[in-house]
């Protein structure tokens, strides 16, 4: 279902700045998920998810091959990025990884722990969801010289919005 809003235009959406900067060891993962299956949108996740590309290759310098932009990611999808990037980090040296989430997280209020939600998530089924520890360890685990993660997820509950 598509949800028609009122565009919102960021100051940072526009005139991105441009780097003659070439960052040939980063490889970025973009995951963008708006339009889930069985909860609310994630308003402007998509915009977002691409802005942050764009920031990436002009500002950055990152080649685009280099990026990986999945919108609106199912688990699978997720779980196949994390395992490109451990796949880039055993054929290259001095890597360098970016990592970016918009989307829905859901706590386990049990266990205290945060999920990532999948657009073909539950959000009342946290295993349904990626474990956000499991992602930490497992970028945390890879021989990158360096991993960058930005997280625009509210672990709450409650709507982003």
């Amino acid at each position: 279902m598509e949800i028609k809003r009122a565009s919102l235009v960021s100051a940072v959406d526009e005139n991105i700045p441009i780097s003659n900067k070439k960052n040939t060891n980063t490889f970025v993962v973009i995951i963008a998920n708006e339009n889930y299956q069985s909860v609310d949108a994630v308003p402007y996740a998509l915009n977002d998810g691409n802005i942050f590309r764009e920031y990436c290759q002009k500002t950055l310098g990152i080649p685009e091959r280099q990026i990986q932009y999945v919108p609106n990611a199912t688990g699978n999808q997720i779980k196949a990025q994390v395992k490109w990037l451990q796949n880039i980090c055993a054929a290259f040296s001095d890597v360098q990884i970016i990592f970016y989430y918009a989307g829905h997280g859901i706590p386990d209020e049990s266990s205290r722990t945060a999920y990532l939600l999948p657009v073909d998530g539950v959000g009342s089924d946290v295993t349904t969801g990626y474990k956000l520890d499991e992602l930490y360890s497992a970028l945390g685990g890879m021989s990158a010289k360096n991993v960058t993660i930005f997280m625009d997820a509210c672990f709450s509950g409650s709507k982003r919005d």
